[in-house]
């Protein structure tokens, strides 16, 4: 589907992506607004990633690379920045939606104080869940 590979669009995806993290993850952020953002992150993510083109991509071994015309040039570009940030994305919205306190510059309005549970390690790694662990000890919290 060439439409969906048109920069413009692409760009304006990107727009609301960067709109859509600082509504929910910015500084104030809300449980149940987390959550949907997540629920709609990872579709849009897998909807680009159903792409002939990124499978092409990802199918090139090491070192290789892809012959593109200069006309698609801008196309793949501009595909692969919106799915690096909607991975970034898909990571910051999970992290802030599974430690569920204020801390630091981060305030959550549906539990705005910090909790004695949470001086914790977060442990975070794409494609598993996102989980806490006890502080190191001269780790600081």
């Amino acid at each position: 589907d060439r439409r969906m590979l048109e920069p413009d669009q692409l760009q304006q995806r990107t727009s609301r992506l960067r709109q859509l993290c600082w509504q929910v993850a910015g500084v104030e952020r809300r449980g149940p607004d987390l959550r949907q953002a997540l629920r709609r992150l990872h579709p849009e993510r897998q909807e680009l990633e159903s792409l002939p083109v990124w499978h092409q991509l990802q199918g090139l071994p090491p070192g290789e690379r892809l012959q593109i015309g200069p006309g698609l040039r801008p196309q793949v570009l501009a595909l692969h920045e919106l799915r690096q940030r909607l991975v970034l994305a898909e990571l910051l919205v999970s992290a802030a939606s599974f430690r569920q306190e204020s801390r630091g510059g981060h305030f959550r309005t549906d539990a705005p104080s910090p909790q004695p549970f949470w001086a914790c390690e977060t442990l975070q790694q794409r494609e598993h869940p996102v989980r806490s662990r006890p502080l190191r000890k001269g780790a600081a919290g």
